[in-house]
């Protein structure tokens, strides 16, 4: 659901990442598409763990927050994830991994990561990503 269209701040949306955080060790936001592009989401924090942030395009919201979180979830338990590197099975589908384009931090992409750790003030962790491929697709935030 989308805090802001249901009324909260900018700065309740960024205290809600933080208790995400806090809490689970990452926070998953979602991002709506619409006629020209698909929705996906990705993590804020995992960086904290000393691990890439995470992102996958193009499943509803629901489905792209229990990828992320169970990926979560297994990084919390000392996995780490490269491009290229493991795959991951969920809901009997394998996902693979690649880097996600650095630009995609200076565009909108990333455009909350961004404000939460400009938020938080320096030193900032450094902005990196992997996205999630369903094994057989394209990456969509990848460098062509």
């Amino acid at each position: 659901m989308c805090m802001m269209c249901s009324g909260a701040s900018f700065d309740e949306v960024l205290f809600h990442v933080h208790g995400s955080i806090e809490r689970a060790g990452w926070a998953v936001v979602p991002v709506s598409g619409d006629r020209r592009t698909r929705s996906w989401a990705y993590t804020i924090g995992l960086v904290e763990l000393g691990h890439p942030e995470l992102a996958v395009v193009g499943l509803r919201p629901e489905s792209a927050g229990h990828l992320l979180n169970s990926i979560g979830d297994m990084v919390l338990q000392g996995h780490r994830f490269t491009a290229g590197g493991t795959s991951v099975g969920f809901r009997d589908k394998d996902y693979r991994f690649a880097d996600v384009a650095p630009k995609h931090f200076v565009e909108d992409t990333f455009a909350l990561w961004v404000a939460y750790y400009g938020a938080l003030g320096e030193p900032r962790p450094e902005p990196r990503a992997l996205e999630v491929i369903r094994s057989g697709l394209r990456p969509k935030l990848a460098d062509p």
